[in-house]
């Protein structure tokens, strides 16, 4: 029963984006929102921990873990100019395609093991209703995860 109830989440996951699409489509008069502009900081993130997912958290099927990370801006003005200052640039988690705690062995092939940094991007929201601040990793692509996840 639990492989079916698994089967079933994903195909719903595929399935979603396709139904958001065409209803967006036929209600974009009504459309409230995006699309969003964001104020991007360069910066670094420093792994400092990956530790087993908890079973209720949104993961990836196989060997989920929460990889932490702290982000530090390149310029070290711009935490006093930043447009969300109460969201924290420590203990931020790496998250697959729609929130997903990623796989372990994902992680390691991208090279991302605790004690390494990466070039990380905060942006901050400036048009739109999206995300208030995200983090990206422009030097690592994050493509191919599904076979790992799923």
């Amino acid at each position: 029963m639990k492989l079916f109830n698994k089967n079933i989440t994903f195909l719903l996951m595929l399935l979603i984006p396709v139904i958001t699409a065409c209803a967006v489509k036929d209600a974009k008069k009504f459309l409230v929102g995006g699309p969003c502009d964001y104020k991007e900081i360069e910066g670094t993130a420093v792994i400092t921990s990956i530790d087993d997912a908890h079973s209720d958290d949104y993961n990836c099927r196989k060997r989920p873990v929460k990889v932490s990370f702290v982000f530090t801006p390149d310029d070290s003005s711009a935490k006093g100019k930043y447009l969300f200052p109460n969201v924290s640039d420590g203990r931020q988690n790496i998250r697959l395609s729609g929130g997903l705690n990623p796989p372990k062995d994902y992680m390691k092939i991208k090279g991302i093991i605790v004690g390494t940094s990466h070039k990380c991007v905060r942006k901050e929201i400036i048009k739109g209703t999206c995300t208030p601040v995200l983090y990206e990793f422009p030097g690592i692509d994050f493509s191919g995860y599904a076979e790992h996840c799923w």
